[in-house]
C-alpha cells in the first residue's frame, strides 16, 4: 500500500459534500478535495460559455445545468491525454470531496468511476497485417457475408 492511499478495508470510495455549515473533514480526512480549486475541478460551469472544441455540445452555446456540464467534463477527461491513468494513479480508493449535492449530478462521480474501474485491455486487434488491407482500430466492426441457402 503507498502512502496515497489510506487503509478503508473493502469500503467502496464514495463521494463527499463539502460544507461551510458543519465539518466535514473530520469524518473523511483522507478525502481528496476535487472543486475546482483543484486541478481535478469540473472546467464546465452552469451558465458559462462552451469552450472549443465543445462549443455547441447538443446544441447549447452556454452549460444549461449540471448534468450537461457533467457530460461536457467527462469528454474532456476521455479526450485529455493521460488524464485517466493519472486519475487512476493519485485517486484510486480515496473519498473525493466536492461542493455539489449529493444527489445531484458532479463530475467527482465521474472521477470515482474512472479512478475505481478496473482496467481495460487495450481493444485494437494484434492480428498479423497484411500490406493491402488497412489496419483495424478499436471500434472497428468486421462485416460478414451471409449466404441464403
Amino acid at each position: 500500500m503507498t502512502s496515497q492511499q489510506p487503509e478503508q478495508g473493502n469500503r467502496c470510495p464514495r463521494g463527499v459534500q463539502m460544507t461551510r455549515k458543519r465539518r466535514w473533514r473530520p469524518q473523511h480526512p483522507d478525502a481528496v478535495i476535487v472543486d475546482r480549486s483543484t486541478p481535478w475541478g469540473n472546467p464546465f460551469k452552469v451558465g458559462k460559455p462552451i469552450p472549443p472544441p465543445f462549443t455547441g455540445y447538443k446544441g447549447h452555446a452556454v452549460v444549461p445545468d449540471p448534468a450537461v456540464a457533467v457530460e461536457l467534463f467527462e469528454l474532456f477527461v476521455r479526450m485529455t491525454p493521460g488524464y485517466i491513468e493519472r486519475a487512476r494513479a493519485e485517486l484510486a480508493g480515496r473519498d473525493l470531496a466536492d461542493w455539489c449535492p449529493l444527489d445531484q449530478p458532479c463530475h467527482r462521480d465521474v472521477l470515482l468511476a474512472i479512478a475505481n474501474e478496473p482496467e481495460v485491455p487495450s481493444l485494437r486487434q494484434s492480428e498479423p497485417q497484411t500490406g493491402d488491407e488497412p489496419a483495424r482500430q478499436a471500434g472497428d466492426v468486421e462485416e460478414k457475408e451471409t449466404v441464403l441457402v
